[in-house]
Formats: C-alpha cells, sequence, structure tokens
C-alpha cells in the first residue's frame, strides 16, 4: 500500500502557486502648467511630462500659426484689365484686385447696373 500511496502521490497534480499579483498602475501625477499655473493630471502611461495644461497648448498653437500665416508684408504688382496700367497693393488683402483704383469704381458700377435686380 505504500508503494501505491507513493505512485499516487507522484502522479497527483501539484498544487498551483497563488497566481501573482499584477503590479499597480502607478497613481496620476499632479502638474503645475508654466504659463497660467493650473494643475492638471498626468496618465504616467504617456511616457512623458508636459509643461503646459491642455488649454495652453491650444492658445500657442493658435498664436503660432497665425504668425506664420503673416510673414512679412510686400506689396504686389499686377496690371490692370481695364487700362494695362500697373498697380500695387499689400499682399494681406484677402482678394486680389484685377483692375487698378481709377479703373475699379467705373468696373464696380457696370457689374452693379448689370446684375442689380430691376424693380418691375
Amino acid at each position: 500500500m505504500k508503494l501505491l500511496d507513493k505512485i499516487r502521490g507522484f502522479l497527483r497534480p501539484e498544487e498551483e502557486p497563488e497566481a501573482s499579483k499584477a503590479p499597480e498602475a502607478p497613481a496620476p501625477l499632479k502638474k503645475a502648467c508654466r504659463q497660467c499655473g493650473k494643475t492638471f493630471t498626468v496618465d504616467p502611461a504617456w511616457g512623458f511630462v508636459p509643461t503646459f495644461c491642455k488649454d495652453c497648448k491650444q492658445k500657442m498653437a493658435k498664436e503660432k500659426e497665425t504668425a506664420q500665416r503673416k510673414g512679412p508684408l510686400r506689396d504686389i504688382r499686377r496690371t490692370c484689365k481695364a487700362c494695362g496700367k500697373f498697380f500695387t497693393f499689400p499682399s494681406d488683402t484677402l482678394h486680389y484686385p484685377s483692375y487698378c483704383p481709377d479703373c475699379r469704381k467705373r468696373h464696380q458700377s457696370a457689374m452693379k447696373k448689370k446684375y442689380s435686380r430691376k424693380k418691375a
């Protein structure tokens, strides 16, 4: 019987060791914004620690974009469609004119007459 008990003990599956617990995630960090001083939470899983809050980042990105778009102003030179005379205008105008300042008034009044609603 002793031999049989030894064999059974050998064949019995050993009790599985208790599963090791997964390490707990580190707690979120509190960080103060460099620009406005507002505190915000940083997730340790990000792999980096930001120095500015979300609002300040968006504000700085918008300011950077407008500064890049603006660039240095310069004068653009074009020829008038009506008289062929050269004229200049600043580069910050949204719609580049096709007519010089002298012909523009005549052209605009002609277009207004052509496309205005006629009262019956």
